[in-house]
């Protein structure tokens, strides 16, 4: 098959295995140069940008990172977590000696509900506890 000249549709030649060779061969010598070439450049470089002594003493210094951080230690947060929150819903002694006691939410409440709020002045009895819907809240 040609074209409107004559000359053959198509590529007559092939390209020139010599050709294909040398771009080859001087690939795989250009790579290890280049390899060479980074590993020296890292060598000389890497004492100068990393030095054996601390530089100011900010360095020596633990940095905290800003909020929020990882966990360190995941499993050993969740169980302090989980006694925290039994310690709600249980009864136990704070100080035996102070008769400092804990005791449930929902028991405290009751107390605080049954007896009302405590006033600071121990010598004033505290107001009534007031039962029943809030003052003009009603018809």
């Amino acid at each position: 098959m040609t074209d409107d000249l004559g000359r053959p549709a198509h590529e007559s030649s092939d390209l020139p295995a010599r050709r294909v060779v040398l771009v080859g061969v001087a690939f795989a010598a250009l790579v290890p140069i280049a390899l060479g070439v980074i590993a020296v450049t890292v060598a000389v470089l890497k004492p100068r940008a990393m030095p054996d002594r601390p530089l100011t003493e900010l360095t020596v210094s633990e940095r905290v990172p800003p909020a929020p951080r990882l966990q360190e230690d995941p499993s050993a947060e969740l169980e302090r977590l989980e006694e925290s929150r039994d310690r709600l819903h249980t009864f136990g002694w704070v100080d035996r000696e102070a008769g400092i006691a804990h005791i449930p939410v929902d028991a405290a409440m009751d107390l605080l509900a049954e007896r009302g709020w405590p006033h600071p002045d121990p010598g004033r009895a505290p107001p009534p506890a007031r039962v029943g819907p809030p003052a003009g809240s009603g018809p």
